[in-house]
């Protein structure tokens, strides 16, 4: 099952087009099929960059944020972006 969403916004002043969110999950399985990311994982950082390869921004996630948290959104224009963290 493939589903594909398509938005526009054609308009001079784009202050009224949608801000675009895109989803970081975190999950990490070492060699089983159970998710042992939390018990792993403490701290990390994203790193988010351009289609250039230009650094566009630092996101550091503690072991605090990520207890609460497994998904990092983050309002990104349409684009290509390179993530490493």
């Amino acid at each position: 099952m493939v589903v594909c969403l398509f938005s526009a916004c054609i308009r001079e002043d784009l202050s009224h087009c949608p801000v675009y969110t895109t989803e970081f999950s975190f999950a990490y399985y070492g060699d089983g099929d159970t998710d042992i990311f939390h018990d792993k994982i403490h701290n990390t950082d994203l790193f988010l960059f351009d289609a250039e390869g230009l650094f566009l921004e630092r996101y550091r996630l503690d072991d605090s944020w990520l207890s609460e948290n497994k998904t990092l959104r983050l309002p990104l224009p349409a684009g290509d972006y390179q993530v490493v963290t």
